[in-house]
């Protein structure tokens, strides 16, 4: 949950956006907060590489991969951007579904994460930024995230129905586990060990919730797209 104006802005659930498990710390809300989200940097950026790149090997899938990690990482840091409006969901859900060798699946999502986490830690250490990078519970998150990667081994075919209902079922697992973690471990608020708790905890999640499945569905059409593109040009160029 967050308090514009300057307010203390208390973490009460896991952050789609941040990939943070909460540990009960605070952060205050400052003016080096803006309130410009950057989706369209980071559209232009995928726009360009595809208009630029063509796949004429592996090798090139593996830089489009690569760059897919770095531009994630640095708009996960992206200061003001929504909470939970980020790409690492729609990455590892692109992973599952796209690279045949698992273990790179596993990678994609979890190194852009932990790339990002880095940049915080260094940014929080210079006294930049507010958001810590290294925090208690950071493995156990990961391992949500490596979660939801099996999600995306479900999308056997490609197509925009499945797409979008892994984009969908993905953030609500994500919801639904890391919510209920907080709510046993006694974190965010520290609501009482009942239903009504839980169900409190879940409240608390919401506006992140919302933000992560908008943004799941957004950038899971982005990383689709930009692959089938891409695809269809590399088939294009061999009937040629």
């Amino acid at each position: 949950m967050e308090n514009g104006g300057g307010m203390l802005r208390a973490v009460g659930s896991v952050h789609p956006a941040t990939g943070r498990y909460p540990t009960g710390r605070n952060i205050t809300d400052g003016a080096k907060i803006r309130n410009t989200p950057g989706v369209s940097g980071f559209t232009i950026i995928i726009t360009f590489a595809l208009n630029n790149t063509i796949m004429k090997s592996n090798r090139n899938i593996l830089y489009i991969f690569l760059a897919f990690i770095a531009v994630a990482a640095l708009y996960r840091v992206v200061p003001g951007r929504p909470y939970g409006f980020a790409p690492q969901i729609a990455m590892a859900l692109f992973g599952g579904a796209v690279i045949k060798d698992k273990k790179i699946a596993f990678v994609l999502p979890l190194l852009s994460m932990f790339l990002s986490d880095a940049l915080f830690e260094l940014l929080f250490r210079a006294g930049v930024s507010p958001m810590w990078g290294f925090y208690d519970g950071q493995l156990t998150n990961y391992m949500l995230f490596a979660l939801l990667t099996v999600v995306g081994f479900f999308v056997t075919k490609i197509n925009t129905v499945n797409i979008a209902a892994a984009s969908i079922a993905a953030p609500t697992i994500y919801f639904l586990i890391s919510n209920f973690m907080v709510w046993v471990n006694g974190g965010g608020y520290h609501r009482p060990k009942t239903w009504e708790g839980l169900m409190m905890s879940y409240n608390d999640g919401l506006p992140f919730y919302q933000n992560s499945l908008i943004g799941t569905l957004f950038f899971s059409a982005l990383f689709f797209g930009a692959y089938y593109l891409i695809l269809h040009r590399q088939l294009r160029l061999k009937a040629a």
